[in-house]
Formats: C-alpha cells, sequence, structure tokens
C-alpha cells in the first residue's frame, strides 16, 4: 500500500470515530407547515416595545387536527433590549386531549416583518412525547383600520421523539 493509501485509510477511520453518525449528511425534512392570519383584538405601542393582541383562531393544524391557537407576539427596540432589539412569538395550540406551545423570538424589533426562529416549549397530554423546532415569519400591515392586519408562518418539524 502507498503511503496516499494509507493516509486515505487512516483519514477515513478518523473521521468514522470523531464525526458524528450523519455529519454531512442530510438536515431533517420539513413535515410541519402552518400560515394562518392572526385575528389582532388590539396593539399597543410605546417608544420601546410594541405589543400584538389577539383573538384565538378555531382552525386545523397540522400534525395536531382541529384546534384553538392563540398567538402572542411582541418586539422590543435596541434600548433597553440590546443592541439590535427583540422579538418574541409564542403560538400555544389546544385540541382535544393536548396541549401544544411553540415559543421563540429572532433578534430584530422589526414589528412589520419578522423572522425567527421556535421550538416546542410545552407538550401535555396526547401530545407529551411531541418535540420539534423550525422558523416563523410574521408579517403585519397598519391597516385596515384600526389595528391593522397580521399573519404567522411556521415552518419546520413537528411530531413525536
Amino acid at each position: 500500500m502507498t503511503a496516499v493509501g494509507r493516509f486515505v485509510l487512516v483519514f477515513g477511520a478518523f473521521c468514522a470515530l470523531v464525526l458524528p453518525a450523519g455529519a454531512a449528511s442530510v438536515a431533517t425534512p420539513t413535515n410541519f407547515r402552518f400560515t394562518t392570519p392572526v385575528p389582532l383584538a388590539f396593539v399597543q405601542s410605546t417608544p420601546h416595545a410594541s405589543f400584538f393582541f389577539t383573538e384565538p383562531i378555531e382552525t386545523a393544524v397540522p400534525r395536531v387536527g382541529q384546534a384553538t391557537v392563540e398567538i402572542q407576539f411582541s418586539t422590543c427596540s435596541p434600548i433597553p433590549c440590546g443592541p439590535t432589539g427583540s422579538a418574541s412569538m409564542l403560538a400555544r395550540v389546544t385540541a382535544p386531549g393536548g396541549t401544544l406551545v411553540l415559543s421563540g423570538g429572532s433578534s430584530s424589533h422589526d414589528e412589520l416583518s419578522n423572522t425567527g426562529t421556535w421550538t416546542v416549549t410545552e407538550a401535555t397530554g396526547r401530545f407529551a412525547r411531541y418535540t420539534g423546532a423550525g422558523t416563523y415569519a410574521w408579517t403585519w400591515t397598519t391597516t385596515p383600520f384600526p389595528f391593522g392586519a397580521a399573519t404567522l408562518s411556521l415552518v419546520g418539524n413537528l411530531g413525536k421523539e
């Protein structure tokens, strides 16, 4: 065996021991996509933050079924919330037999168009073994009067461990 052949063999064995299985492989496929208009009940803005108060939504949610969805969204400007500001998103999904809470945020305080990440932070009842994570996209227009219109899109992976 040549020196090059021995190097390839040793390097391959080293990589097999050091790198986790699938390290250079495929990302987990997306199995969850949910987009809904968000019925705004009230919007409150202060010099440093915006809070969006919403009505519950009765809708079909992928991988869950018919459910009541409650959404909370808020933003905070760079002063006092760090160098770029922040946003937080929470979606509470309640279906017969259990509840899922998907929450997350971003390091942006843009209240009109905000993207960030979410994870399952609570799972009860029939969803007790559910895990998941993904991205969200929040959009808000200031019309129609009085509170404007908002949409929330969630994309990612959701299911039992």
